[in-house]
């Protein structure tokens, strides 16, 4: 499995050679798998040979799972209008949020189609497995993560399951696997089961640990500041044995571009790479 960071930041109107997040997943190097398509997608897909079209209606690129409906993580959808129909991975709740609030979908049929695949975390069901047609050797799970809603939502000032998800993919070739959260998520003990269960993490610098998380001699969260891992956070993910990658940098998020070199120093004792546009990991 090879996983193409095609952008590391989080957020729009930075002074920053990075652009707005979003991942890209490959079983072969050939066919390409996007998890979430970020504004910045024209440029990412022009800055990655891998992702350009060989010919009219010819793209490497053949889906895409929205992990949320952040229009962060959805307005690069539309740089796909002018390729063949895309076929969209999403839960019933981010469906529910394109389809009413920002309708992408509605416009982009009139373009290139969409073709939709619902991932069935909604309601009582907070974890589910699912297949993306042309990536049989990858086996992907949906785990229902506490995140904000997007800003337009109808149900922003509610939790719902479903409105935001983690991924944990795993290659049946390689018998690797990745654990991906692009959110400023909070982690439980559920999720923190997955991620024991992942050979790499790809997490957003803004991560924290919910208060029913396994910590009670780590327990105050509330060090760290907005948009900031804590260390309660750092400590957690310390203990974890895989290989562990910070993308999603945020303002206040560590470390940034201005960062001193300690700060990149002490996450690096500790086991973090942190994500840069055009990053590789194969697994």
């Amino acid at each position: 499995m090879k996983v193409l960071v095609l952008g590391s930041r989080s957020g729009a109107g930075l002074a920053s050679q990075r652009t707005q997040g979003s991942v890209a997943l490959s079983a072969d190097g050939e066919r390409w798998l996007l998890l979430n398509a970020s504004p910045d997608l024209g440029e990412q897909i022009r800055a990655n040979p891998a992702l350009q079209p060989r010919g009219q209606g010819d793209t490497p690129i053949h889906a895409v799972v929205l992990m949320d409906a952040h229009v962060e993580h959805v307005a690069g959808l539309q740089s796909l209008r002018d390729g063949p129909p895309i076929d969209i991975y999403a839960t019933p709740c981010v469906f529910d949020d394109l389809s009413n609030g920002l309708p992408l979908p509605q416009t982009l049929q009139h373009y290139c189609g969409v073709r939709w695949h619902m991932v069935a975390v909604a309601g009582e069901t907070r974890v589910a497995g699912f297949r993306v047609a042309g990536f049989e050797s990858l086996c992907f799970t949906a785990i229902a993560t506490h995140g904000p809603a997007p800003a337009y939502a109808t149900h922003r000032t509610e939790a719902t399951v479903g409105a935001n998800i983690a991924l944990y993919v795993e290659d049946s070739v390689s018998g690797q696997s990745l654990f991906y959260s692009p959110g400023p998520a909070s982690v439980g003990d559920e999720v923190l089961d997955w991620m024991r269960e992942a050979d790499c993490l790809l997490l957003d610098a803004a991560l924290e640990a919910r208060a029913d998380a396994d910590m009670a001699s780590l327990a105050d969260e509330a060090e760290g500041r907005a948009g900031t891992m804590s260390p309660t956070m750092i400590d957690l993910l310390n203990r974890l044995p895989c290989r562990k990658v910070l993308a999603h940098l945020r303002p206040g998020s560590l470390p940034t571009e201005a960062d001193a070199p300690d700060a990149r120093d002490e996450l690096s004792r500790h086991g973090f790479e942190i994500a840069h546009d055009g990053m590789e990991i194969v697994l």
